[in-house]
């Protein structure tokens, strides 16, 4: 799994615009699973960890937040800006949850955050009991998924954005990922 517009500088400034963007409705996605002070959440493909700022600032200094994402540089941007904010209670490690794996602290975890990771997974099941281990019984997971990525468009249309959508469509899917995934979600 890579990602498909890269992780230099340019990006990371556009991921932070598409975060201020969709940030009510990552707020609400964790209002609505009930997190709050003291939690111990996850955040599964954190990317360079805006999300993950909000979960810290909602757990307060008596919860933690682990991000988790395949790029070491966004991990990095997340260490730095829980640094510069002063929140101790946010973490992050670089790892490919497309891979079978364990994930860290089984059974300690309050809930889990996802925004735009199961899209790009070959194989959901792996992450799926990953989860079942590493989530404390009434443990949480919410997701924010597309239901059909080919459906994004703007007006007036034009030729660019239509090879944009298809790139990234193509790439995914070469990839074994499926960017409609939220459709065969439970």
């Amino acid at each position: 799994m890579t990602y498909v517009l890269g992780t230099h500088s340019a990006e990371l400034q556009r991921l932070g615009r598409q975060h201020r963007f969709w940030r009510e409705e990552c707020r609400s996605g964790l209002q609505r699973a009930g997190f709050g002070p003291g939690d111990r959440l996850l955040d599964l493909g954190c990317g360079p960890g805006f999300c993950s700022l909000e979960l810290a600032e909602l757990v307060g200094p008596s919860g933690q937040v682990l991000g988790l994402d395949l790029s070491p540089n966004y991990i990095e941007h997340l260490q730095q800006l829980a640094h510069q904010q002063n929140l101790s209670q946010l973490r992050g490690i670089a790892t490919d949850l497309a891979q079978p794996q364990k994930l860290p602290e089984a059974g300690h975890w309050d809930g889990a955050w996802c925004r735009w990771l199961w899209m790009f997974l070959p194989r959901l099941e792996p992450l799926l009991d990953g989860l079942g281990s590493a989530l404390r019984p009434g443990g949480r997971l919410v997701l924010q998924e597309y239901i059909r990525w080919d459906s994004f468009s703007l007006r007036p249309g034009g030729s660019a954005l239509a090879e944009f959508v298809a790139t990234c469509i193509r790439h995914w899917r070469n990839q074994g990922g499926d960017p409609d995934v939220a459709s065969r979600l439970p």
